[in-house]
């Protein structure tokens, strides 16, 4: 394949390596191969694997009503939970994209992960110090609408709505359960992102592709009663590299990279979250078939 025919391939990447927000990163090219005919239209559809480490803001929650609840009855809580996050997970979804001529794209994305953790909190059952054991599972999702415009052969710029969220649960099977608080909540938070991906040549047609974007989100959430959610305000931006090799005779790009993506919450949504930022990074494995 002739490299200005493969440029366009390469182009069309940019648009889901903003959607993996999650993220996952997602690539989904737009087979862009003029054959010399009329064709202006191509879809490509593919799959993303992504081992992601999660910094995120609720790892430590202030337990202090649950604290003050049991005062009365002679028993002392932590009035603040840790969950350590040292361990990463797989995330994984679905990408699809749609080249609409050669400059302009449109891509779907979507990543889903589960992770989980636990902590062990001493309860004052006086005259006894009892650990109490306390599981957390979390669900994290992303999904991105993403335009992208190809400014020239090594740059593009992208843009759209994005949707984002999170879910977690925590309780205890211990002896001393009804001690503990049972606590569940839901963040969707909804926004806008942009930004600008870069096409360097490697070796015939392997790429190498940095890209860098940035996004807003308000959200709202809904838990139990232990949880005062309220309306958050968040800005974030993603970094990514990645290497994509495009394997003509299988029109089908493979890409592995890196990327990170940190979240500051301006208004957080929950007041009683310890860090006020989350972070997110790990190693995406992608293929995407072009039609």
């Amino acid at each position: 394949m002739k490299f200005m025919t493969l440029k366009p391939v390469i182009l069309s990447l940019f648009p889901a390596i903003l959607a993996a927000g999650i993220s996952v990163l997602f690539i989904a090219p737009a087979f862009a191969e003029d054959r010399g005919t009329d064709e202006k239209m191509r879809i490509s559809a593919g799959l993303t694997v992504y081992y992601a480490w999660w910094d995120p803001v609720w790892k430590t929650i202030d337990n202090t009503a649950a604290a003050v609840q049991f005062l009365p009855l002679g028993v002392r809580v932590s009035p603040e939970m840790t969950y350590p996050m040292d361990e990463g997970a797989v995330l994984f979804g679905p990408s699809v994209s749609l080249r609409i001529d050669g400059r302009w794209s449109v891509a779907f994305n979507f990543l889903f992960g589960k992770y989980t953790t636990s902590a062990d909190y001493p309860v004052l059952v006086a005259p006894y110090l009892v650990p109490l054991n306390m599981d957390l599972d979390a669900y994290k999702y992303d999904a991105d609408v993403l335009v992208g415009f190809a400014i020239n052969e090594q740059v593009k710029i992208f843009f759209g709505p994005k949707l984002q969220g999170y879910s977690y649960k925590i309780s205890s099977e211990s002896l001393f359960a009804a001690l503990a608080p049972k606590i569940d909540y839901t963040l969707i938070s909804a926004g806008a992102g942009g930004g600008v991906g870069l096409t360097l040549r490697v070796y015939e047609n392997l790429y190498f592709l940095p890209v860098l974007s940035v996004f807003t989100l308000v959200g709202g959430g809904v838990g139990s009663s232990q949880v005062g959610s309220q309306t958050s305000f968040a800005l974030g931006a993603n970094a990514i590299a990645s290497l994509a090799y495009y394997i003509e005779q299988l029109n089908t790009t493979v890409s592995l990279g890196f990327r990170m993506q940190y979240i500051y919450y301006a208004r957080k949504p929950i007041e009683g979250y310890g860090d006020s930022g989350d972070l997110f990074y790990g190693i995406h494995l992608s293929a995407v078939y072009s039609f």
